[in-house]
């Protein structure tokens, strides 16, 4: 691959017509537009031979054993032809990142050599290392690295093609492209971002100022609010943003200065575009939390403060069941792992298997793959996976969420209990109050009416509500409140002996006629109890009105 399609790649230097291309200035141009900045650089990383302990029946027939990489089997010791640098073991940089493969985990250094500006001479350089044996049984992983600049959109490009050597053999490839704007401001729409970067950057610093008097007011007191926690967290993420930027941009200028002076090095884009990445999780990140704390200023909203507060009120709940998922999650991943790892590869390690069952939750899951490997226990698993998870559990959560509701909503409408008259009211819950009130005040006039068609005889018994009458002639007709006084219901005690002495006369039972007076005693305390803190809320806001 390296003395084939990797150089052919690299090394563009005529079009298609194979004419000379223009003045290339000693550089390639990939695809005519992208410019090779400085040359490639290859590198490998070894093990040790005796990192692993062969079984004595088999020393006979294999006396060396190279285990998988980590840093302590790592080889360091110089090799080969030990005159040239390729041979010779380089220290990784202190600050450079580890690479996550699909087999390892690797750090920076190894073995390293750069390709040449000549394709003839790079194809050369090849063909000697592969005669000389650079890359052993030991070898576990070669990079490939570098970067591109694209002048059109102004991004560069780094890529990494890597190659690992797993100890079970055979080879395996993956590769990463990172296209970053390392060069921010070019054009006016650049400057004009720069304006409000500088403005973010001021805001930054007046909101930390406020969040530190707020703290050194309120003290340990300041912490006792789930908002402010969020604050501290979203001023955090600020900071590091701010951070990232300014380091990113200063080695970028430096590492553009070193590039532009000498041109037949390697230039390690490879740190700036982690960097970046980086960068852009952190805003990504900050951002998320920045909406998320929108929910702070519309808490007054109806809807939000009722999903709040029934998530309040069951998270006692949540907290249970969610320990209840988890164990028997836990346990189905573990049967899935134990079961099918090493058949499936959804289920080849147990953090595979705890993301296929979420998947399969999801609705989305492999059930040929895993009858395949076990038609026994594999679809007994999927059906009591299905059963207990997504019928049992989630249908739980569902239920104890609807309880919460439920709850809240009979202390917010049936309590008979008057609130603290100094509490704050909304106008929001003075409607909600007012047309509550004109609702039990319908409802109290129509169970009178039923009671009063139950009756039988000459006697006519009436509720003293007129259904044509408005709600406001109907206040004013029933209550008469004094300060001090508690709302008296006229009509009650004369509807119940009316009642008494219709129901001997009537088929209607003497436990159903009680039931009902009971009704309607319920549904006037309540009346009592709302209209009275009516009254007390249109004294209250009067001036709102």
């Amino acid at each position: 691959f390296m003395e084939g399609p990797l150089l052919e790649g690299l090394y563009w230097d005529s079009w298609y017509n194979n004419q000379q291309l223009y003045n290339l200035k000693n550089s390639s141009r990939i695809y005519y537009e992208n410019i090779l900045l400085g040359v490639p650089r290859v590198r490998q990383l070894k093990v040790r031979n005796n990192t692993c302990k062969v079984y004595p029946a088999f020393l006979s027939l294999m006396s060396e054993c190279y285990d998988r990489y980590t840093a302590g089997n790592e080889d360091v010791s110089d090799f080969g032809l030990k005159h040239d640098r390729e041979w010779k073991y380089s220290p990784p940089p202190a600050n450079a990142p580890w690479h996550w493969g699909l087999v390892g985990v690797y750090r920076d250094g190894g073995y390293i050599f750069t390709l040449s500006k000549s394709k003839s001479e790079t194809k050369a350089k090849l063909a000697d290392l592969r005669l000389n044996s650079w890359t052993t049984r030991g070898t576990r992983v070669v990079f490939i690295d570098f970067s591109l600049y694209n002048a059109n959109v102004n991004l560069f490009c780094v890529i990494r093609l890597v190659a690992e050597f797993p100890a079970t053999g055979g080879l395996l490839t993956s590769w990463q492209f990172y296209s970053v704007k390392l060069l921010r401001y070019n054009t006016r729409y650049d400057y004009f971002i720069a304006s409000c970067e500088i403005i973010f950057c001021i805001f930054l610093f007046v909101f930390i100022t406020q969040e530190l008097r707020k703290l050194n007011e309120f003290k340990s007191a300041y912490f006792k609010s789930i908002w402010n926690w969020l604050e501290l967290l979203l001023l955090v993420l600020c900071f590091l943003a701010v951070s990232f930027y300014a380091y990113c941009n200063m080695q970028n200028f430096l590492l553009l200065g070193r590039l532009l002076e000498n041109t037949d090095g390697y230039p390690d884009f490879y740190i700036l575009a982690y960097w970046q990445i980086y960068y852009n999780n952190i805003i990504a990140i900050t951002i998320f939390f920045a909406w998320i704390k929108i929910l702070k200023f519309i808490s007054f909203n109806e809807t939000m403060s009722q999903l709040s507060s029934t998530l309040s009120r069951c998270m006692k709940d949540i907290v249970g069941f969610a320990i209840m998922f988890f164990i028997i999650f836990s346990a189905y991943a573990q049967l899935g792992f134990l079961v099918f790892g090493s058949q499936v590869d959804d289920f080849s390690t147990f953090q595979n298997s705890i993301f296929a069952q979420f998947r399969i939750v999801l609705g989305d899951f492999n059930f040929a793959g895993i009858q395949q490997a076990n038609w026994i226990l594999g679809p007994i698993y999927f059906i009591t996976f299905i059963f207990f998870v997504f019928f049992v559990l989630l249908e739980i959560q569902g239920a104890e969420r609807m309880k919460a509701w439920k709850e809240r909503l009979e202390k917010k409408y049936y309590s008979t209990e008057i609130q603290d008259d100094y509490q704050p009211v909304t106008q929001q819950e003075f409607r909600e109050l007012f047309l509550y009130a004109v609702e039990l005040e319908k409802e109290l006039h129509y169970i009178s009416l039923k009671l009063n068609q139950n009756r039988r005889g000459g006697e006519k018994c009436w509720c003293h509500y007129s259904p044509h009458s408005t709600v406001k002639e109907q206040m004013m007709h029933c209550f008469e409140i004094n300060e001090g006084e508690t709302p008296k219901l006229p009509g009650l005690e004369e509807d119940q002996s009316c009642l008494l002495k219709g129901s001997t006369r009537s088929s209607v039972s003497r436990k159903s006629v009680d039931l009902q007076i009971h009704n309607v005693a319920d549904y006037e305390r309540n009346l009592i109890v709302w209209m009275a803190s009516l009254l007390q809320l249109i004294k209250w806001n009067s001036k709102d009105f």
